[in-house]
């Protein structure tokens, strides 16, 4: 039992020393989405930390394995959709992101509810979803416009 104990011990320590890239590049607000202040502050609330360049890291997010888990998630979020980016992202792909938000924000996919059950200010009621999914759906409108 005790050599079991201290196997465990020894294995956690050991996963600490895996480095886990944990960094947040300039936000280029040339580049970045501009949306309206009511949707920013939805935005900040419930999509920042895994889609844009502004994620606030906690303490617990540097401990493994939750580092590794934390870091996969922000790094999958802002390969699929970085606001801090957004007008890098090419026209076509853009559109199909956007359809994409919209729809996982309207059935209650996003924020992740792994990520609401620890950030409970994530949390969207039915008006901040329509007003997120409505955003969304306009800036699609307006993609698809310029697109013709």
């Amino acid at each position: 039992m005790k050599k079991t104990v201290i196997a465990i011990v020894l294995f956690i320590a050991a996963m600490q020393c895996i480095p886990v890239t944990q960094e947040n590049k300039p936000v280029n607000q040339a580049i970045a989405l501009k949306p309206p202040k009511e949707v920013e502050v939805l935005m900040q609330r419930a999509c920042y930390d895994c889609h844009s360049n502004q994620t606030h890291w906690p303490a617990y997010a540097k401990i493994a394995p939750v580092s590794w888990f934390i870091a996969s998630h922000v790094n999958n979020g802002r390969k699929a959709l970085n606001f801090s980016e957004y007008d890098t992202i090419d026209a076509e792909i853009r559109q199909t992101r956007l359809k994409r938000a919209s729809h996982v924000v309207k059935i209650a996919h996003m924020p992740l509810p792994s990520y609401v059950l620890m950030h409970d200010e994530a949390r969207l009621n039915l008006d901040e979803t329509k007003t997120l999914a409505h955003y969304f759906d306009t800036l699609l409108n307006e993609e698809s416009a310029i697109k013709k």
